[in-house]
């Protein structure tokens, strides 16, 4: 509490004793009626205690992490009149507001590295290695920076760049590629140090070292694969003593010089073929070139192949290249058909017309009577004449055309009369002497002149041709034909 002055008036009190007496009585009454007046007039003041607390840094660049700062606010520094809860509360808000200042003026701002990666390559591998690649990567928050969060990064990348070439140099591989290899052919490859490879490739065999045939690192491993051509199977891989493998990849150590060669053999396969005169088996191989032919039993001919592990046409014979597998040909037959050559047309003679065509079978000239016989129909008269074959014995199943020829008509001509002169009369109608005849008729055809005209190509005077025409009737009339009868210099006179 705050003190509060009092004051006893001179001349309040008296003694009769003395002067010290009379102030003794003052006194007594100041420092009675003082103490009550300062308890009704007087002010309690309360002071604060220390208040300390500790603040971060809060006004960094961005990525940037402040640092914690103490502070305190002295005892006593603060006052209430209120209650010491008032003055505590007083110091407190003045310790949040001068504590932030103090940090945010004095404190200090750590920047933290982002995560850093890269990508880096193996390096001092011998003559034709190729060094692997591996990744590395420096952990986000490894480095600090009280300059920027830039420095903090730049120390990582740094690191970064030094620690991952060291890495992928201590734990990366060197690579010695071996290039893909043509049948038959050999080569040698310088590995590491005084170490090398030769290799030999079956002769005839298409043999392929892959990409993955290499040596890694500074040991002295070597994986290889041997990839097969169709129809080649492999025997293993041989060190000129021994078959070491007979896996087509195959993993070796190489220390010193080392020759491997892979040795293959060519793949049997079955050729089973039925032409029609019973059924061989035989061994081939890819790619062997297969000659074939059916051969049907007389009076058949192929119908058709069926196959097992290859296509082949549907012809008599052929080739075709051995595939990588068994393969079977059965030949099937069906009744040959025949051909039949042509005939050449004849001219009506009244007689009966029996021509005997070729009748093959494909190349083969048959036998009338023997394999084939003949019956006719409208062979005589002028007209299509028809030719069946029927096959017999062998060929009694057959597939035969039906062959025709043709009778053509024969010329008659009209004989017995002549044309006579005439005066004009305006008409075309021509005078004629003797009696028409047919001339060329065979034996006692019956064929007789029908319709018989003569006249002039005009009825103008002068010489106009002369025409006679005539129509053919009788039994036999379709086997002949005749043309008008046209004579010239004949007169038409003046009237």
């Amino acid at each position: 509490a705050e003190g509060i002055p009092y004051t006893v008036p001179a001349r309040v009190d008296s003694s009769t004793v003395s002067q010290a007496d009379a102030d003794a009585k003052a006194q007594a009454r100041l420092s009675s009626e003082g103490q009550a007046y300062a308890n009704a007039n007087g002010i309690c003041r309360y002071y604060n205690t220390a208040q300390t607390d500790t603040f971060q840094r809060n006004n960094c660049e961005p990525g940037g992490t402040g640092s914690r700062i103490p502070y305190t606010v002295i005892a006593r520094r603060d006052s209430s009149s209120v209650s010491q809860a008032d003055a505590d509360a007083i110091a407190r808000a003045r310790l949040l507001v001068e504590g932030q200042a103090r940090a945010n003026a004095i404190g200090i701002c750590t920047y933290y590295n982002v995560t850093q990666s890269g990508t880096f390559t193996k390096q001092y591998c011998g003559p034709g290695g190729v060094g692997s690649s591996l990744d590395y990567t420096v952990a986000a928050g490894r480095f600090s920076s009280t300059i920027s969060q830039s420095d903090a990064d730049a120390q990582a990348r740094a690191a970064l760049q030094t620690e991952g070439q060291a890495y992928v140099n201590t734990n990366g591989t060197c690579i010695y590629p071996i290039r893909p290899m043509a049948a038959g052919t050999s080569a040698t490859y310088l590995l590491f140090g005084s170490n090398q490879l030769t290799l030999t490739a079956g002769a005839g065999v298409a043999l392929t070292f892959l990409s993955n045939g290499s040596v890694t690192g500074e040991g002295s491993e070597v994986a290889l694969t041997a990839s097969l051509a169709t129809g080649y199977g492999f025997e293993g891989w041989s060190n000129g003593t021994a078959i070491l493998s007979t896996a087509q990849a195959y993993t070796t150590r190489i220390k010193g010089a080392v020759s491997l060669t892979a040795a293959t053999y060519l793949v049997p396969y079955t050729l089973t073929v039925n032409t029609g005169t019973g059924t061989t088996t035989v061994t081939k191989h890819y790619r062997d070139i297969i000659t074939y032919t059916a051969n049907p039993p007389r009076g058949q001919q192929l119908s058709h192949w069926t196959t097992e592990g290859i296509t082949i046409p549907n012809a008599v014979s052929g080739t075709f290249s051995m595939p990588a597998r068994n393969v079977t040909l059965t030949a099937h037959f069906k009744p040959a058909t025949l051909t039949v050559s042509n005939i050449e047309p004849v001219d009506y003679n009244a007689g009966v017309y029996t021509p005997t065509p070729e009748v093959k079978d494909g190349t083969a000239v048959l036998t009338k009577d023997v394999d084939y016989t003949l019956s006719y129909a409208n062979n005589i008269n002028a007209g299509t004449a028809t030719i069946t074959v029927t096959g017999i014995n062998d060929y009694a199943n057959s597939t035969v055309q039906t062959p025709t020829f043709t009778i053509s008509p024969i010329r008659v001509t009209l004989t017995g009369i002549s044309p006579q002169s005439k005066v004009y009369d305006g008409t075309t109608a021509a005078p004629y002497s003797g009696t028409p005849v047919l001339s060329g008729v065979i034996g006692s055809d019956d064929v007789r002149i029908g319709n018989f005209t003569s006249a002039f190509d005009s009825k103008d005077r002068g010489t106009p041709p002369v025409r006679f025409t005539v129509t053919l009737i009788g039994a036999q009339k379709d086997n002949y034909w005749i043309n008008p009868l046209v004579v010239h210099g004949v007169a038409i006179t003046p009237a």
